[in-house]
């Protein structure tokens, strides 16, 4: 009787273990994807921000072009940085939600968010031509070694936004007493303390390894953990298509391309009755024929927003001209 009392209370207090496990198990879940829920909203909201700022870009800068995006937060105060690297160099940084007039946004592990910017698509200093055809600097990998995001083409991304997560083996992230999002000393300051695989930038492409939520549940239920995975970063990112989807909407935008046309044409008609210049218009050359009004316009007379958008929407035009043809 004994025996059998002895294997009654045994049977039960493996079924307790077994359901205070399962309990543990669905409240991680619970846990994780909670904080799955909060990162993705906060790298939405990020990415709304900065396309908003691109999109009003020529309301804070009337003699610029829309689609600039701003510079990264250097040191930490949450405002983007007046300049930021050379000329068509890539940049990384934390996200300016200051700037972006927003409050500090966190992902669900309490990390403020990071963002790197195509040195094509940042505002200062600014590249030759930025249009819709500008080609971002960005390719993104997911770690089981698939591309989420290629380079050189159109939908090569201009900026990314990285969720960091909690940190990983090797990491090391101070907290500083009256600071928003960790203070200015060299460990909030330094990418690989909270991004695990970020490749070199420069005027080239950068490579970024991340991964989405389907990745780190697989990790996760292989044992590996946000403690000590390879890499729990989670990332959004921009495209040219993205931010052009909005500004074209503008009216401002259309204004702009429609001035452009009204200068181009009224200098045609202006020089019409020079022979040389009509010439010059008739013989194509360059980019679309384009290089033959460049150098026989006056736009020198133009405004300083006008030169502006020609210089970096010209490449979109196309000249062409029918030539009389007489039959005998």
């Amino acid at each position: 009787m004994k025996k059998q009392q002895g294997g009654a209370l045994l049977i039960m207090l493996v079924i307790a273990v077994t359901m205070s496990g399962f309990a543990a198990l669905k409240f991680l879940n619970n846990n994780r994807a909670a904080r799955d829920k909060v990162t993705t909203s906060t790298l939405m909201q990020a990415k709304e921000a900065l396309i908003g700022y691109a999109a009003t870009y020529q309301d804070r800068n009337p003699n610029d072009v829309f689609g600039y995006l701003p510079c990264p937060d250097s040191d930490n105060d949450g405002i983007a940085e007046t300049s930021c690297g050379t000329q068509n160099v890539s940049v990384i940084g934390h996200l300016p939600w200051k700037t972006l007039g927003m409050p500090p946004l966190r992902d669900g592990s309490g990390t403020c968010l990071w963002y790197a910017v195509s040195g094509r698509a940042k505002e200062n200093p600014k590249t030759t031509v930025l249009n819709w055809d500008t080609i971002g600097q960005f390719e993104i990998k997911n770690v089981d070694g698939s591309t989420l995001a290629s380079a050189g083409n159109h939908n090569t991304p201009w900026a990314i936004i990285f969720s960091p997560g909690s940190m990983v083996k090797g990491q090391s992230r101070n907290t500083l007493a009256g600071s928003e999002c960790g203070g200015n000393t060299t460990a909030n300051n330094t990418v690989s303390n909270f991004l695990e695989n970020s490749g070199s930038l420069g005027t080239g492409n950068t490579t970024f390894v991340i991964s989405t939520p389907e990745s780190l549940y697989n990790n996760s239920h292989n044992g590996i953990h946000d403690t000590n995975s390879i890499n729990n970063d989670r990332a959004l990112w921009i495209t040219s298509n993205d931010l052009f989807s909005r500004i074209t909407k503008r009216d401002a935008f259309k204004n702009d391309i429609n001035t452009m046309l009204d200068n181009l044409t009224t200098c045609r008609q202006t020089k019409s009755s020079d022979p040389a210049f009509s010439a010059g218009w008739i013989t194509a050359s360059g980019n679309k024929g384009m290089d033959n009004i460049a150098s026989l316009c006056p736009v020198s007379t133009w405004s300083t927003k006008q030169i502006n958008v020609y210089t970096n929407w010209k490449d979109q035009l196309l000249y062409t001209q029918t030539i009389e043809t007489v039959v005998n």
